[in-house]
């Protein structure tokens, strides 16, 4: 309640009480404490310090996903700033380690290593030593951790492959190949799963480079609407193809997905047009790309609203009723008058009733000159 308030001085001395028991509060309890302890670097002694042997104190007794957020509270309190600075020497022997050997292992350490700016108690250290490297020496620890990474743990995975895109060089199309095959179903993170793939696939067409042979082996509509997906991703990103909506280049991939958009189509682009998929709007989306494909293909989608099947079948933003909103908010932004009679089937719909009517809006806002 005292957070971000003017109060946090008066409620410290409580704050640091607390911390001495720690181990024996509530869950939900520990988590709010710890939390709060983020915003106290400011503090007066001997609280501050208090907190602070109180955190440390708590290391490795909490269980391992804590310790991550413990250690955020003690950064937030400028307790790591000493060690950090001392670490700095460990990096910079872990970067030239990397560097200076050519094999499975360096790879493997080098993507450990990539990870650790995001996700490790001296993170900054990580970061600034890696992006302090000059272009050429950037390039090829970069290239290293692309290749050693793991398809089990794809976090940042999506962001390495555009900065090694970056570079403009054809050679790296090698390491990034690889990850164009179709992501694995059961990957407990299938948002970060598809924004690799989907970043592979802009990768290697913004170098120019050529699609792998194989990409997996499809068994289903919905591998083949992803694979399609993958394919307008790549031609997009080329910077030979002017107009990819009608390039003779991505008809046959626009056909996969007119095929399967029956039941597969408007599931696979909602799924590579995601929000959390924008990067902030330099990612081009395929509805604005491909707009009279994914008008196509969101009509089928309403029509037969039944039968639509995601790829991954988790359960979240993945049923028929999620794909059925996607799909009117598409007419929506680009559909004409002939819609128009699609929608208001769905005018009294429980679930879609509201989407509708403002697509309708949309619709008609746009056609009504």
């Amino acid at each position: 309640m005292t957070k971000f308030t003017d109060c946090e001085n008066a409620v410290t001395p409580y704050i640091a009480q607390l911390m001495q028991q720690l181990r024996s509060l509530p869950y939900h309890l520990q988590l709010g404490l710890i939390d709060f302890a983020r915003y106290l670097r400011d503090a007066e002694e001997p609280y501050r310090s208090q907190i602070i042997e109180a955190l440390q104190a708590s290391l490795d007794k909490l269980g391992v996903m804590m310790n991550g957020i413990i250690f955020e509270a003690l950064g937030g309190l400028g307790a790591l700033e000493e060690d950090e600075n001392n670490y700095i020497s460990v990096v910079r022997q872990e970067i030239e380690e990397v560097l200076s050997a050519d094999s499975i292992d360096s790879d493997e350490m080098a993507w450990g290593l990539y990870s650790r700016q995001f996700d490790h108690p001296f993170d900054t250290a990580y970061w600034e030593e890696i992006q302090g490297l000059d272009d050429s020496r950037k390039k090829r620890f970069l290239t290293k951790a692309c290749r050693g990474a793991s398809t089990s743990f794809v976090f940042f995975l999506g962001i390495l492959i555009r900065r090694l895109s970056d570079f403009n060089d054809p050679g790296t199309a090698t390491v990034i190949a690889r990850w164009t095959a179709l992501p694995d179903k059961k990957s407990v993170f299938p948002q970060e799963a598809i924004d690799v793939f989907i970043s592979a696939h802009e990768a290697l067409g913004h170098l120019g480079a050529q699609l792998p042979l194989s990409r997996g082996v499809p068994e289903c509509a919905s591998d083949h609407a992803l694979l399609a997906c993958g394919d307008l991703c790549y031609w997009s990103n080329r910077t030979d193809v002017n107009d990819p909506q009608s390039a003779d280049q991505t008809l046959p991939a626009r056909r996969v997905l007119l095929d399967h958009s029956r039941c597969a189509g408007a599931a696979v682009l909602q799924l590579t047009t995601s929000q959390m998929l924008s990067q902030d709007g330099t990612r081009k989306s395929l509805v604005k790309e491909y707009p009279n494909m994914a008008l196509e293909i969101c009509r089928e989608a309403i029509k037969k609203r039944s039968v639509q099947v995601s790829y991954f079948p988790h359960g979240f933003r993945d049923d028929v009723a999620n794909i059925t909103d996607f799909s009117i908010q598409v007419l929506g932004a680009l559909g004409n008058v002939d819609d128009l009679l699609l929608l208001k089937t769905l005018c009294d719909h429980e679930r879609h009733g509201v989407g509708v009517l403002d697509a309708i809006k949309r619709i008609e806002a746009r056609t009504r000159f």
